[in-house]
């Protein structure tokens, strides 16, 4: 019986012999065999180069599998479906995607969802894409700097910005930085955020009064002046901060009937109080009563007294180690302390 006519047997040569995949033309990368002849039959094998098509297909089959893979490719970045891949996994040098790709919402799209920072190279039309936008300073509100000046003033997307990072709030416009309610969203973070609102908000009491009760010394940024009930916003800013006083007229920390206000809120403040008020007894009692720790803070004198004292240590036993040795070392002082806190038994 005479030999069977041998069958030709393709292979297509791959970057790295990877096993075989299918290639978008439907032939195998792969050993085609005919379905005859014996496997010590002599083969012919052809070769041949893959294609730049195939080429590219095998660098987005890669990049799909290996989300670490860097394609090697000089025509791979030109290629929309390799880019979004690219952008989409994000950790990419930006600078690399062509131009012709940063007014492609779809591929801009999938980039600043890998990353905000993607926003810097995207086009100043999609700049102005609510929706794209809106997703960028849903992750670092910090994306407002790089929106267009339109979505900068508009409150939903700088609502959006500021509830994640209220330092954005100086990139909104001047009309939402005098709009209550973003301003409010602001403050409520970090009342230092009310040195960006407009003056008419600084002088606001609802806004001031969020601000210095989240953060004391945003007393320094309220006009005080154009409050309604400027005493209550001082005390609350004075109950949440001692060095808030530092941003009051200087004369009020020479004034007794502004200390005999202020001490019963904190006492801290006496630290700032003028040294002859540190050696008024009354004004001291106020202050180690509600916070013993002040006792640091009064003269020496009074720092001797077993009364002040006593009331300071009873409030905070740690204020033992601001009374005079006399004092620090008197047996009733120190019960006193001990009844407050058995470490000093």
């Amino acid at each position: 019986m005479g030999k069977r006519a041998m069958l030709p047997r393709v292979r297509v040569v791959l970057p790295d012999e990877l096993p075989p995949r299918p290639s978008p033309t439907g032939t195998l990368w792969s050993d085609l065999r005919g379905t005859g002849g014996d496997e010590d039959e002599e083969e012919q094998v052809t070769l041949h180069e893959p294609t730049t098509q195939e080429m590219l297909q095998y660098e987005l089959m890669r990049l799909t599998l290996d989300p670490k893979y860097e394609p090697r490719h000089p025509k791979a970045w030109h290629q929309r479906e390799i880019v979004a891949l690219l952008v989409r996994r994000g950790g990419v040098d930006y600078m690399k995607v062509p131009k012709k790709f940063v007014n492609d919402k779809e591929v801009m799209m999938a980039a600043v969802k890998g990353t905000w920072e993607a926003l810097i190279i995207v086009s100043e039309a999609l700049k102005n894409d609510k929706e794209l936008v809106m997703v960028a300073v849903k992750q670092n509100g910090m994306a407002l700097q790089l929106a267009s000046q339109a979505l900068r003033n508009d409150k939903e997307v700088v609502m959006a910005a500021v509830k994640q990072d209220w330092n954005v709030l100086q990139y909104a416009s001047d009309a939402l930085r005098n709009d209550k309610e973003v301003v409010m969203a602001a403050v409520k973070q970090d009342g230092m955020a009310l040195r960006l609102a407009s003056e008419a908000l600084r002088g606001d009491d609802e806004v001031a009064m969020a601000a210095v009760t989240q953060n004391g010394n945003a007393l320094q940024y309220v006009i005080r002046l154009a409050l309604k009930d400027r005493k209550s916003v001082t005390v609350a800013a004075l109950k949440q901060s001692a060095t808030s006083v530092l941003y009051l007229e200087p004369v009020v920390l020479k004034t007794k009937a502004f200390m005999k206000i202020a001490l019963p809120y904190n006492g801290r403040i006496l630290r700032y109080a003028a040294e002859f008020l540190r050696n008024d007894k009354e004004l001291v009692m106020l202050a180690v009563t509600q916070h013993g720790l002040a006792l640091e803070f009064a003269s020496n004198a009074l720092r001797n007294d077993r009364e002040v004292v006593m009331a300071a240590v009873k409030q905070n036993p740690w204020a033992l180690k601001y009374a005079s040795n006399a004092l620090e070392n008197d047996p009733d002082v120190r019960r006193a302390a001990g009844r407050a806190d058995a470490r000093f038994l």
